[in-house]
């Protein structure tokens, strides 16, 4: 599916599974695992390589959720730019939880369990919240008066500029609003 074969893998878990069955089952569905495609050969998107994206919750959830409507689009991007180290903060993880919050019980343990993984995941890079970073944040928060961006955006802004990141794997409108190449869009 993505970058990394041990959290690709795992992405669509159900409970109980374990990794060598939800693979087969996954493959089964056409989900696929790095640098692979359901069809064979997948013509690469033109994106410009990159070191490393940004990554919102939105992609998290869309790489976890089949149905979610930037499935597709989220796993031909993660194949078109191979392996490469993701960075997110964990406030982006506390969205992505957030958004099966109201989901039944297996599906919120899928996804806490999704977090989990991608904490452990040598290829993903969790910046942990700090009080300076969310005191940042929260700056950046007041002074966008004339923008929608949620907090959390403004969190991931400063990581991104921080760490000198110019794209996101989002479709958030946000995020290339604050001058960053969304590349879901």
């Amino acid at each position: 599916m993505v970058f990394c074969p041990n959290w690709s893998r795992r992405l669509l878990l159900r409970p109980g599974d374990d990794a060598a069955k939800s693979a087969g089952r996954n493959r089964a569905r056409g989900h696929v695992l790095p640098g692979r495609s359901a069809v064979g050969s997948v013509k690469r998107l033109e994106i410009r390589r990159r070191s490393r994206p940004g990554a919102d919750a939105g992609y998290w959830t869309a790489l976890f959720s089949p149905r979610d409507q930037l499935h597709l689009k989220a796993v031909a991007v993660s194949e078109s730019m191979g392996v490469a180290e993701v960075v997110a903060s964990e406030m982006v993880l506390v969205e992505v939880s957030n958004s099966f919050s109201n989901a039944r019980p297996a599906l919120r343990d899928s996804a806490a369990s999704l977090v989990e993984t991608l904490r452990e995941d040598p290829f993903v890079r969790i910046i942990p919240q700090t009080f300076e970073q969310f005191e940042s944040a929260l700056q950046l928060y007041r002074q966008a008066t004339d923008k929608s961006w949620s907090l959390t955006d403004c969190a991931s802004f400063n990581i991104m500029e921080d760490e000198h990141i110019r794209a996101a794997l989002t479709h958030d409108r946000r995020f290339a609003q604050a001058g960053y190449e969304a590349l879901l869009r």
